[in-house]
């Protein structure tokens, strides 16, 4: 979530945050899958829910990786923390969710 709030590209000096943009987008995205995870991990849903995790999570590494390859050379940290982060979080809900 951290990589949203910081800068998705930067030019000369100039850089533009995620949440000028997708950022937004992988934010509620993100907060999506770990309050589903959360419920889930607590109890109050069943193990067919984290496949709206997976989604939620598979989201925000498709919109990071289309903003990288359209953002090219000119990616900063903060996209480069939302689209590994999100892989990592996508490949997790899903053994998570497969193992249930």
């Amino acid at each position: 979530m951290l990589g949203c709030i910081g800068p998705w590209a930067s030019v000369f000096g100039i850089s533009a945050s995620g949440m000028n943009g997708d950022g937004v987008f992988v934010l509620l995205f993100a907060l999506a899958a770990a309050g589903l995870v959360g419920a889930f991990l607590a109890g109050k849903l069943p193990p067919k829910a984290l496949w709206g995790a997976v989604v939620a999570a598979g989201l925000c590494a498709l919109i990071g990786l289309i903003d990288a390859v359209n953002v090219g050379s000119y990616m900063a940290w903060g996209l480069v923390m939302v689209v590994f982060f999100s892989i990592i979080a996508t490949a997790a809900t899903v053994f998570g969710t497969l193992r249930r």
